[in-house]
């Protein structure tokens, strides 16, 4: 058995007897490690930039950044406070979560009232369009467009990221009374540069992320000529929504602010020791430890967020 395997049987072992000491029962026992401060939590949407921030997270919180997904069964699989109890307990020293699974809608925050929640939005047609070619061609879907078109679960993904429903109104609210940050992938620097004063960290703006990125440029330009209506049609919830975030809350970064960033500065993620660092860490123990409590659960030890099968 390798060392991290091993080390992860020993936290599920403590896990285990954490759990079945009768004062653990607590909510307020169990969270006191994270009540005196705020939790940051990344709220990833799809095939908008999200691998690229999440990049950025790992640098600016090194070695508390913690890539979560849920390790008790459920309906939805999206994170629950539950969840994230047992996930502290794996790696108390988090700072920042993120993944598919964080929803602000879910029970985290009665359990974790600091939590201070963070997104990206991207114009919603382009990032349709992006998760059909994604789903295509990465995911291996055997889909056409206009199957794709018919789907629910493909409609309004950035509103239901939000709400889990497609409601405009309710998602506007939310953003703006329970998120510390939220940006455009269109306004990805002046993003950064407010992330830098949010979390008090510095040099993330000169960052250059470009992750996970289709080279499909052409098709998709084909796709939202040929199919403009009906693609507004199938996020006509996300746009009025994504248009409130770029005109009310996104911020952006200025000429003058721009001129101002060290060209010097600017430097490729691949050759950050501290992201190296960062994959060890998350290879040799946080992956084996959240898998293992994963299959202690009865669940995969990677599994998925929440998204529909193939073919459901």
């Amino acid at each position: 058995m390798s060392n991290s395997w091993r080390s992860a049987g020993h936290i599920l072992g403590y896990h285990r007897a954490m759990e079945s000491r009768p004062e653990a029962n607590s909510d307020a026992q169990l969270n006191m490690a994270v009540c005196d401060r705020p939790l940051f939590a990344f709220v990833h949407i799809e095939k908008a930039a999200g691998t690229s921030l999440i990049h950025v997270l790992r640098r600016a919180f090194f070695l508390r950044y913690f890539d979560v997904t849920p390790v008790y069964p459920g309906p939805h699989k999206f994170l629950k406070a539950k969840d994230l109890r047992a996930l502290l307990k794996v790696y108390p020293f988090t700072r920042c979560i993120g993944g598919h699974s964080v929803v602000p809608f879910s029970d985290l925050d009665s359990a974790f009232p600091n939590m201070r929640y963070i997104t990206l939005f991207r114009e919603p047609c382009a990032r349709y369009v992006s998760q059909y070619i994604y789903w295509r061609d990465r995911q291996g879907w055997e889909i056409s467009f206009e199957e794709f078109l018919e789907r629910k679960d493909a409609q309004n993904v950035q509103t239901k990221r939000i709400v889990g429903r497609s409601w405009p109104d309710q998602a506007i609210e939310k953003l703006e009374e329970r998120f510390a940050l939220v940006g455009t992938v269109e306004e990805f620097p002046g993003f950064l540069a407010a992330l830098e004063r949010e979390t008090g960290r510095s040099g993330l703006a000169s960052l250059v992320m470009r992750r996970n990125v289709s080279a499909r440029t052409d098709e998709a330009q084909e796709l939202l000529e040929r199919y403009r209506d009906r693609i507004l049609e199938a996020n006509y919830a996300d746009l009025p929504v994504y248009e409130h975030v770029r005109n009310k809350l996104a911020p952006s970064l200025d000429a003058e602010a721009v001129s101002e960033q060290p060209a010097a500065a600017s430097r490729s993620p691949s050759r950050d020791w501290r992201l190296l660092t960062d994959y060890m860490l998350r290879k040799l123990w946080l992956q084996p430890a959240t898998g293992m409590l994963r299959r202690s659960n009865g669940l995969g030890a990677r599994g998925n967020y929440g998204r529909v099968e193939k073919g459901d």
